[in-house]
């Protein structure tokens, strides 16, 4: 009851116009924007039958009982409206969506249109015209122009101002209250009396309309749009009602109903189009934007991904899985960043190849598997005895480097060489067996800028290293510098 209720205040709403109309002047047929049928659609969506019902009782106690209409008359055009209401609602759900997405694109907008357009021109009308005029009479041509042009007008200006008032829109009203404002203000302008007061009742000067509908589709959005839209409707019907305006100059209220209607509903389609299009061309630059936002994000995780290979890579070419020392690579890496030069408070460095006396025995009597065990702790022991400022590498199968500083003499370099033969006697992957390990060191300086690279230098140091060896295990040998090329090994 109270949802009929409320329909019935709507279907007296349609003639509210009526009442602004000069005395004897309009006809109770003057009804721009049926209201009723504009909203009924959304009343559906949310009340279901309960709306229909509600709208078949709201018309028929109004055609009954305020326009004194026969009861079978009033019961087929309530009837009429009640399925007109639940038919388009159907249609624009198979249609649109179950949110009657009526403006979210040209094609929606097209969609919309032709569902109202053919359910009222085929199925409202032609009953609200037999149920008034009869198909004989000479008048049944206008009423059926009449009806349908008052259903589109109240599709094309009431439905989607409600439909978008009550959507979630991201863009608030209070945005585009100075454009919205303006608009009305200009649409009051048009249809107040002054045109004809300076000589310009002609209908042309409603089309100023048109360019601030445009201004608002592209840039305020379809609810502004919709707002100004339906704001323009009913300046625009309550101002020819009362006589103003272009449309109440040009001609009588039975002919001028149908200039209004005609130019709002061109106004309508114009707004409801373009603000359709400028929805949809957003929603697909905010489709590009997450798309482009997604592939920075998939380049960013692929980019550390490389990265993290890259470092896994680089530890793989730079590092001995067995021995955790720098490999070959590695340690000419880190001593080609060392600062050139020594400084005064640290020493001088010096460069240390390390070739393992006796490793092939190992390999031969305990097999690769206790060789690469005694490898590994070999390291250990080196690392340890040349300390923390020392970069020790493993560069081929028994062979090692030493770059160590806080050197201050060849002396204590020597020592060091032998702190590190030292460290090969007495270690626990031999600890039970006769074989003996020992060491030949190579010692140069570690002069990169005289030497010209760090691969000089270390064929300069492997060279006193084979010198070392041919003269017995467990020896050292010097590599003296002089000019390009005269290498000579001083045995100590």
């Amino acid at each position: 009851m109270l949802l009929a209720s409320f329909c019935f205040v709507l279907t007296q709403a349609n003639f509210l116009f009526l009442w602004l109309m000069p005395d004897g002047s309009g006809s109770p047929f003057w009804v721009p924007i049926w209201f009723s049928n504009g909203i009924a659609p959304l009343l559906v969506r949310k009340f279901g039958k309960a709306a229909m019902a509600g709208i078949i009782i709201a018309s028929y106690t109004t055609e009954t009982f305020v326009m004194d209409m026969p009861v079978m008359n009033a019961a087929v055009i309530a009837l009429a409206n009640g399925l007109q209401a639940g038919l388009v609602y159907r249609l624009l759900v198979r249609l649109t969506g179950p949110d009657l997405r009526i403006g979210d694109s040209p094609g929606a907008v097209v969609r919309f249109l032709a569902v109202t357009l053919i359910v009222s021109v085929g199925i409202s009308s032609p009953i609200g015209t037999l149920a008034f005029e009869g198909w004989h009479s000479p008048q049944s041509l206008i009423t059926w122009t009449r009806w349908t042009l008052g259903d589109m007008t109240a599709f094309v200006i009431v439905t989607p101002f409600c439909r978008f008032l009550l959507s979630r829109e991201t863009t608030p009203l209070s945005r585009s209250l100075g454009e919205i404002s303006l608009a009305l203000a200009l649409a009051v302008l048009v249809f107040c009396d002054w045109s004809r007061t300076i000589g310009l009742p002609f209908l042309p000067i409603s089309f100023v309309l048109f360019p601030a509908i445009t201004l608002l589709a592209v840039h305020a959005g379809r609810r502004a749009t919709a707002t100004v839209t339906f704001g323009v409707g009913l300046i625009a019907a309550g101002m020819t009602a009362a006589g103003f305006g272009p449309f109440a100059a040009w001609a009588e209220p039975s002919i001028n109903i149908f200039l209004l209607q005609g130019f709002l509903i061109a106004l309508g389609v114009s707004g409801l189009l373009l603000a359709a299009l400028t929805h949809d061309r957003g929603v697909a630059h905010k489709r590009v934007q997450a798309t482009l936002r997604y592939l920075d994000r998939l380049v960013d995780e692929r980019t550390e991904e490389l990265h993290q290979a890259n470092q896994r890579l680089h530890r793989v070419i730079c590092y001995d899985g067995l021995t955790k020392c720098y490999s070959r690579q590695g340690f000419i890496e880190t001593v080609e960043a060392l600062p050139d030069g020594g400084e005064p408070d640290r020493g001088n460095r010096y460069l240390l190849y390390i070739d393992l006396d006796g490793f092939k025995a190992v390999n031969d009597t305990h097999g690769h598997r206790q060789g690469d065990a005694l490898l590994a702790e070999l390291a250990e022991r080196f690392l340890l005895v040349s300390g923390k400022h020392a970069v020790v590498a493993r560069i081929g199968g028994d062979e090692f480097v030493v770059a160590s500083e806080h050197l201050f003499s060849r002396q204590e370099a020597t020592a060091l060489a032998a702190r590190l033969i030292g460290a090969c006697r007495h270690t626990r992957n031999l600890r039970d067996s006769p074989v003996e390990i020992s060491a030949s060191i190579g010692i140069t300086v570690l002069n990169i800028r005289e030497a010209g690279s760090i691969t000089e230098l270390l064929d300069r140091a492997d060279t006193a290293m084979y010198s070392a060896k041919r003269s017995g295990r467990g020896s050292i040998r010097w590599v003296d510098e002089g000019p390009a090329g005269d290498l000579s090994a001083a045995m100590i």
